[in-house]
Parts: structure tokens; C-alpha cells; sequence
């Protein structure tokens, strides 16, 4: 069984509003759906089977206008 990743977005810095949450096997991933010119946080981990890894620091980016 191959690895996927698990990825969640916030909408505040704090990462207390959850936004949403994917699961995917490829490297890159687009997240659809998003207020444009409003900022999100990201955060990922790997998964593989029943073993996650951590989550990473997170990444910070502004929905294209």
C-alpha cells in the first residue's frame, strides 16, 4: 500500500478554524473553494496504511484573487 497525505486548512493563524480537510496520493494538491484575497493556513502529514506521520509546520498562503 502506497502513501498518501492527509492535509487540513484553517482560516486563522491560531489553527483553531477548520476550513476543510483532504486526503490525497499525490504530491500537490489544489484546494478549490476558497474565499479569494482571504489568507489560509495549511498543514500536512503522511499516512501509510494505519501509521500517520506528523503534521508539518505550517504554510501560509492568499487565495488568487
Amino acid at each position: 500500500m502506497g502513501a498518501s497525505y492527509e492535509i487540513k486548512w484553517f482560516s486563522n493563524a491560531s489553527m483553531t478554524q477548520l476550513i476543510g480537510s483532504a486526503t490525497s496520493t499525490a504530491s500537490e494538491y489544489v484546494i478549490s473553494g476558497l474565499t479569494p484575497g482571504q489568507q489560509y493556513w495549511m498543514i500536512v502529514r503522511p499516512v501509510r496504511g494505519s501509521e500517520t506521520g506528523p503534521w508539518s509546520d505550517p504554510a501560509t498562503r492568499v487565495a488568487n484573487v
